[in-house]
């Protein structure tokens, strides 16, 4: 999933490509994590379209962008990187569950949720996390 097909439709080429002795079944499907109404849309039609899911990546959407809130009323960042995600998961873990219930030991369903070091990096100094104000 992604808000673009250029950078998908890339990425399955190289895997399709590194891997010619197997069959991957890898399919991009849109979705704009800025719009929870996106995120819904892009978990049904993969609902409507697939019976299981072994792996799912959430990764890191945007970062130090102005604020801003999205049409959903929340902060740009903290929807993208991760409210949007976790209501993915939300609306996909019963696909996630009877995959997981059908699989050997050997083969687990996994998700994972990427993050950036950007969390690490003193950007805001001034800010007074346990007042929860900015000071000057």
């Amino acid at each position: 999933m992604s808000r673009s097909s250029q950078k998908p439709a890339e990425a399955i080429s190289t895997m399709k490509q590194s891997t010619p002795d197997k069959e991957l079944d890898l399919h991009f499907l849109q979705v704009d994590l800025q719009s929870l109404g996106s995120v819904n849309e892009a978990a049904q039609k993969f609902k409507a379209t697939e019976s299981r899911l072994d792996i799912l990546v959430n990764d890191a959407g945007i970062m130090a962008t102005p604020y801003a809130l999205t049409s959903d009323g929340y902060e740009t960042q903290w929807q993208t990187n991760y409210l949007s995600p976790f209501f993915l998961i939300k609306l996909l873990l019963p696909t996630l569950s009877s995959t997981a219930a059908g699989i050997t030991s050997q083969n687990r369903v996994r998700i994972m949720h990427v993050s950036s070091d950007a969390a690490f990096v003193d950007i805001a100094p001034s800010l007074d996390l346990e007042n929860q104000i900015l000071t000057e």
